[in-house]
């Protein structure tokens, strides 16, 4: 974090940064930890081609 500022990095691009629940903990973790340290910002960003696909949907049938 730097000036209040609290950056956050999906990195799952093999899947689009689609999200299971491992990435769904550590977003929830990064978020926590951002309210916890005064964050006023927070910037997310996807590695790789697209930003998030949204909801990875084999790995929630799969639960």
């Amino acid at each position: 974090m730097e000036e209040g500022i609290c950056y956050l990095t999906l990195n799952r691009p093999q899947r689009l940064n689609a999200m299971d629940p491992s990435l769904l903990e550590g977003l929830l973790e990064g978020l926590q930890g951002a309210a916890a340290e005064g964050a006023r910002v927070v910037a997310i960003e996807g590695v790789g081609r697209a930003f998030s696909a949204g909801a990875d949907l084999v790995e929630f049938y799969r639960a």
